[in-house]
Parts: C-alpha cells; structure tokens; sequence
C-alpha cells in the first residue's frame, strides 16, 4: 500500500472514460500536497483520495515554478513515504512538458491519486 498518482490526458471530444494514462508517480508526498491545495482552490472538500484535478496552462506554469524553486508543499501522510523533491525533479519537469504540450494541443489534463 501506499501513494499511487497519475496524470491522464483527454483528448477534446472525447469521453471520460477514455483518458490516457501518460505519467505516473509513486510516494511523492509534496506534490500530492501540491495538488490538493489546487483542488482544494477549486472548491474541493473532503477527502483527497481518488479525486481528480483539471491541470490548466497557468496551473502547469505555476507547478513548474514550484519544483524548479522547491516549492512544492512539505505533505505527510500514513502512507505517502518520505519527502525526496530531488529525486523526482526530472520526473516532474518531464511531465509538465508533457502535459503542457497536450493543454496547447486542446486536450484536458487531469491529476489523480489513491492510497
């Protein structure tokens, strides 16, 4: 058991049921946090866990300039493991490129996670 995340695209037209899977994470506590605030923003309750959060152009803006300043929000949780930004640098770049890439090519972003 543990934190288990992943982003998926939807292409514009498309169902919900047919998001991709294009990038996962496993125990990245900081950028669940990160995540959560925003869905929180966004008039979230409750819970974080199995929910989903759009990702817009600004929030992948945002989310960049958080990991490239180690700005993402210290996270503890019963299962998320321990804090390693560092390790998870290039991951996180390599999914906002991504992910900014397919916002610009009109598709929706979305961040999910569950533990």
């Amino acid at each position: 058991m543990g934190l288990d995340q992943w982003a998926t695209v939807r292409p514009e037209g498309m169902e919900e049921d047919k998001e991709i899977r294009v990038f996962s994470w496993r125990k990245h506590p900081n950028l669940q946090g990160w995540m959560e605030r925003l869905w929180r923003e966004r008039g979230g309750t409750g819970e974080f866990n199995q929910e989903k959060v759009e990702l817009r152009d600004d929030d992948l803006v945002a989310l960049e300039k958080a990991v490239l300043n180690g700005g993402l929000p210290d996270t503890v949780g019963f299962f998320f493991g321990q804090s390693a930004d560092d390790e998870y640098l290039s991951d996180d770049l390599q999914f906002v490129g991504r992910a900014r890439d397919a916002v610009a090519s009109g598709h929706q972003v979305f961040y999910a996670s569950w533990y």
